[in-house]
């Protein structure tokens, strides 16, 4: 997509913006900060996050020490059909009181900042706009209620949207629905359901961090949520039998602790992706029996298993010196599977991890893009602030060689969605990646944007 395209509109940048608007603080801490980590409560508070079933005696911990080292793996699918749920719609707990952060259950964690300086002479680049007119048909557009507030904040919401069907998440519940908006499907993740979505696994109940996306090649449904408890961590992975949610799903969960010279690690803040072949998830590795930070963690499973629940083969890699990265979900042939991140003011990381399937490598390279900076909140009607977290990567996609990359940084003031066009050519086989075309998005004067996601469509516009 050349310039002329995004500054005439092709762009459309899905963003949330605050002008005085009315809102709940978030209570999580999943910011890189420069303070060094604290508990919320207390270590007994933390304490009775146990895992509900009893670990093997002889339970293998991956070893991610070395650099460059793969850690193989595999695990068995649990095969439910979500018909048999009943209701097939939970009611919703009723809580008391506030929210409860998500955050008061995990163990202390804070990342290196990978952008502690003020960066100097930002400027805002209007490189595209956004698009008055409606790219799609008014008509044609349904609003309906998704899953309403549960018992945990931040929510975290994703969504997935198959050809019939759409798919939700939220900490720490997942729902569906139909394309006209009837719900048919809603259950807590973890054990606190009857029983919960993840529940028959194993899991118990601190499923956090859902995810979700529609694979199109595969035609399924995907559904991820991460576990930790006081001496275990799990990724746990849901796959639907076609491109109906309702009925089998092939379900399995993963032992996510890893071992870096002895201390051990659990997964937090996870991208989750796709291609032709596998599907991705990264995470931040925090201190499992320490408070330490492990750099992030890649794990690779090999789809073609999980399609038709055969036992899954998964792979696991580590990049020491990374923070909050982003998987990609793919459009086209990509000659490997690619992640991004942050990359400390002037700069993004990108990965690609060649050979998924057979001999997994990472790579990575840093690419110039024009400097930034980050806001860590915005302001609230009435006074306080809103936590808008850092300038961490908040989505990705590639489509034909072209990496699209978004985030938020300040200008002039504010924070504001920067976006990113990337082509990667044969990178990481040969050659690099280079900057095509970048942007901010103003949503106006006085206006704070922010949590950005950005997307191509066939015809490549973004």
């Amino acid at each position: 997509m050349n310039l002329k395209n995004a500054a005439t509109g092709a762009m459309v940048a899905a963003m949330i913006t605050a002008a005085g608007c009315q809102t709940s603080h978030l209570s999580r801490q999943d910011s890189k900060t420069q303070a060094a980590p604290v508990s919320a409560f207390p270590d007994v508070v933390r304490g009775v996050l146990k895992d509900p079933h009893p670990l093997p005696a002889e339970r293998e911990i991956a070893d991610l020490t070395a650099p460059g080292v793969v850690a193989h793996g595999t695990a068995e699918a649990t095969i439910i059909d979500t018909r048999v749920f009943n209701p097939q719609i939970a009611p919703a707990p009723v809580g008391q009181g506030r929210p409860m952060g998500v955050k008061v259950h995990l163990p202390p964690h804070t990342t290196p900042r990978v952008n502690d300086n003020n960066v100097g002479g930002l400027q805002d680049f209007p490189v595209g706009t956004t698009r008055e007119d409606f790219l799609v048909d008014q008509g044609s557009i349904t609003q309906f209620s998704g899953i309403h507030q549960t018992a945990w904040v931040p929510p975290d919401p994703s969504i997935a949207v198959g050809p019939n069907h759409v798919v939700s998440t939220v900490n720490m519940t997942v729902a569906w629905f139909t394309k006209d908006g009837t719900q048919q499907f809603e259950q807590i993740l973890g054990s606190q359901g009857s029983p919960g979505f993840f529940e028959p696994t194993g899991a118990g109940d601190f499923t956090f961090d859902p995810k979700c996306f529609y694979d199109h090649y595969a035609n399924r449904f995907v559904v991820l949520a991460l576990e930790v408890y006081s001496n275990s961590a799990y990724i746990t992975i849901a796959v639907s039998d076609d491109d109906d949610p309702n009925g089998i799903w092939y379900k399995y969960r993963t032992d996510a602790v890893i071992n870096v010279s002895g201390d051990t690690f659990w997964w937090d803040y996870p991208g989750l992706g796709y291609d032709q072949d596998a599907y991705y998830v990264c995470g931040n590795l925090f201190g499992l029996n320490n408070g330490g930070f492990a750099g992030v963690g890649f794990r690779v499973f090999d789809k073609s298993d999980m399609l038709n629940g055969s036992p899954v083969n998964f792979s696991t890699l580590r990049d020491p010196g990374g923070a909050s990265a982003q998987a990609v979900q793919h459009f086209g042939n990509n000659g490997a599977a690619f992640f991004a991140s942050e990359g400390g003011g002037s700069s993004i990381k990108i990965y690609g991890i060649t050979n998924p399937l057979t001999s997994p490598a990472l790579n990575s390279t840093f690419v110039p893009v024009p400097s930034y900076s980050t806001t860590g909140s915005a302001p609230v009607q009435g006074g306080g602030s809103l936590y808008i977290v850092d300038g961490r990567i908040m989505n990705v996609n590639w489509r034909d060689g072209k990496l699209l990359v978004t985030h938020h940084v300040a200008s002039g003031g504010v924070s504001q969605p920067r976006w990113y066009e990337f082509n990667t050519g044969n990178w990481p086989n040969s050659g690099g990646v280079s900057l095509t075309q970048s942007g901010n998005v103003n949503p106006g004067s006085g206006v704070y944007g922010f949590f950005p996601a950005i997307y191509s469509n066939n015809a490549g516009d973004i």
